[in-house]
């Protein structure tokens, strides 16, 4: 066994391939990842191929808010344009724009908010802050510590969103990092 074997997890193993065109080149697949070689030897699907296939199906990358949300399926559409509508009620003086492929909403020059829409459910980023302060009340949602996934079956509540967005103005205005 070599010294790289003995560092990485059991659960890991080789694959050698043609990966990304290169000859021989040895690729860690975890077992439990899609990542890598097929059982045909070509390159698997990954979750990142899905959303970039999910993209070109909505056509070139947006250059704005506007142009984001115009894309999007009408139920997808509603609900962001609902969050976005609401923060700017609460925040006025944000600004808008395109951070990371996202609609954001910027207070004081930071990101105050993001949103954005996937396949299967739409996803919205307030603060690790946010969501920690009030995860008892995010308890019928999937959360991760940045983001809130929802539906327009189990959409957020507007008494949540803004409760979410003060709790992250205040950590703004206290300019915490």
């Amino acid at each position: 066994m070599t010294v790289a074997e003995m560092r990485r997890p059991s659960h890991w193993h080789s694959k050698v391939g043609s990966f990304y065109g290169h000859r021989h080149t040895v690729q860690m697949v975890s077992e439990t990842n899609t990542v890598g070689l097929d059982e045909k030897g070509t390159r698997a699907r990954t979750r990142r191929d899905d959303a970039q296939r999910y993209t070109r199906a909505m056509g070139e990358k947006a250059k704005n808010v506007e142009e984001y949300l115009n894309a999007l399926n009408p139920a997808y559409k509603a609900e962001l344009e609902q969050i976005r509508t609401l923060v700017k009620q609460l925040v006025p003086d944000t600004e808008e724009t395109l951070s990371y492929g996202m609609p954001t909403l910027k207070y004081k020059n930071r990101a105050l908010v993001f949103f954005t829409a996937s396949k299967k459910h739409m996803s919205f980023y307030p603060s690790s802050w946010a969501i920690e302060e009030l995860r008892d009340q995010l308890q019928d949602f999937k959360t991760t510590e940045h983001a809130i996934l929802f539906t327009p079956d189990s959409p957020l509540s507007s008494r949540l969103i803004e409760d979410l967005v003060r709790v992250h103005v205040r950590e703004i205005d206290a300019n915490r990092q």
